[in-house]
């Protein structure tokens, strides 16, 4: 399990498969040093509940990362989302739908149209106001942790939050007044990035000296309606 003090890949993969199929972070250590033993192979080191959840940790940041790098790279995308109570408390299932490579049938770089879960989350209440927010956290969080990741600095793209919602072409939920509510929210919110990334188009397309003008344009109204010069 351990090469040179360090858990191997082999290792750290076996840990989230068992955690996937149901297995307690307590259990982890017992059910693989008895698989081993019942095949006779040797064992090294052990693995302990904090050595499990540091895993877990990792391969969810690693999952975060190659998330933000695939809406990165795909055109278009949609997201899908539903909600329910328990005991007083609301929770949100998100998914996002789009274009990635096949990293199991396709090693040639096919790509295929993939759902990929993002979380399941406690929310304040369940209004579209709440949801729409928790959208913004949500893809917040994964462009935080791609940038600062070595892939992103390799791709040398930064990846941006007006970006994503550009490429947003609708939402898949049921048919309650609260959901389609959600989805009239992200249509204004895609609206604003589309009319912000414009924006900035334009704004790369201009000449220094057309940037230094509009400056120029902007401090006399400001003065102006400060009062003029004098004031």
């Amino acid at each position: 399990m351990i090469k040179k003090g360090v858990f191997t890949n082999e290792t750290r993969n076996l840990v989230q498969i068992l955690i996937r199929a149901g297995c307690s972070c307590n259990y982890i250590n017992e059910v693989i040093v008895a698989v081993l033993k019942s095949a006779g192979v040797d064992i090294v080191g052990s693995i302990s509940q904090t050595s499990v959840t540091r895993i877990l940790r990792g391969g969810y940041i690693a999952a975060q990362i190659q998330l933000g790098y695939e809406m990165q790279q795909t055109g278009t995308m949609t997201f899908s989302a539903d909600g329910t109570g328990h005991c007083s408390v609301n929770y949100i299932s998100r998914h996002i739908h789009l274009m990635a490579k096949d990293y199991y049938k396709s090693p040639d770089g096919g790509a295929r149209c993939r759902v990929t879960f993002l979380e399941i989350k406690s929310t304040k209440d369940s209004s579209s106001e709440e949801a729409i927010k928790e959208w913004e956290n949500t893809l917040n969080e994964i462009i935080v942790l791609y940038n600062q990741s070595p892939l992103a600095k390799h791709e040398g793209v930064e990846l941006k939050f007006i970006c994503l919602l550009t490429k947003l072409l609708g939402i898949n939920s049921d048919h309650c007044a609260k959901e389609k509510k959600d989805a009239r929210m992200l249509e204004e919110l895609k609206n604003w990035a589309v009319e912000q990334s414009l924006g900035e188009d334009a704004i790369f397309e201009l000449t220094t000296q057309q940037i230094d003008g509009l400056f120029e344009k902007a401090q006399k109204e400001m003065i102006k309606s400060a009062g003029g010069k004098k004031k």
